[in-house]
């Protein structure tokens, strides 16, 4: 037996529908309030890989999930932290400070 709402008594059709249009508003809603925190987060800091109204935009259609992504992208700053790990590897002064990068290239043309 195929379930359909029409098959229901009128009551239980009304409240289906009723149910229905309210999750997909509330829906809605979770999507519009992501987006929108999403847009202001990304105002206020930089932001990587596309500006604050595309990041809002597809997390308006995306939703929570996209919301993660931009999270993940832009708080979590995995991508930078893998590249500043690479270079220090690579060049052990990276870490060193201003002073310090300073007086190294200023000795190497007394030598």
């Amino acid at each position: 037996m195929n379930f359909n709402v029409t098959n229901l008594p009128n009551e239980y059709a009304q409240l289906v529908a009723s149910l229905t249009a309210v999750s997909y508003l509330l829906w809605i809603l979770i999507h519009i309030i992501f987006a929108v925190a999403v847009y202001s987060d990304a105002k206020k800091s930089e932001t990587r890989l596309v500006g604050p109204f595309l990041w809002a935009l597809v997390t308006l259609f995306g939703g929570v999930l996209f919301a993660g992504v931009y999270w993940v992208v832009n708080r979590l700053a995995i991508g930078q932290d893998l590249a500043e790990m690479r270079i220090a590897d690579i060049n052990p002064s990276y870490g060193d400070s201003v002073e310090d990068k300073l007086s190294k290239f200023k000795s190497s043309f007394n030598k």
